[in-house]
């Protein structure tokens, strides 16, 4: 993991296999290097990163239920991935206390 300081340092972030891993305290964003993955770990972040980072988009604007959709979708791919599982968990959680009478 790394922040968004140590981040924009990086001479060429696109050297490195990184996804966005979502934000800590709103101003801190978080990203993470998965180069020295497990291969099958790594080949699977990098197959469902786009997903994964859109999933967070939606989940970062209050869509949960298109969130959850997504990140279960990820998980259907790399069962093994713990930010997914997270999040996943994570949108569980707000939608369970959402007011759900406008859905």
């Amino acid at each position: 993991m790394a922040d968004h300081g140590i981040f924009s340092s990086l001479e060429d972030p696109n050297k490195y296999n990184f996804r966005f891993a979502g934000r800590y305290a709103r101003e801190l964003a978080l990203f993470e290097f998965f180069d020295s993955d497990r291969t099958d770990a790594f080949i699977l972040k990098k197959e469902t990163r786009a997903l994964f980072e859109d999933s967070l988009l939606l989940f970062y604007t209050g869509q949960y239920v298109r969130a959850l959709g997504g990140f279960s979708n990820v998980l259907k791919i790399f069962p093994g991935d713990d930010l997914a599982r997270y999040f996943s968990a994570l949108s569980e959680n707000l939608l369970a206390e959402t007011d759900r009478s406008d859905i």
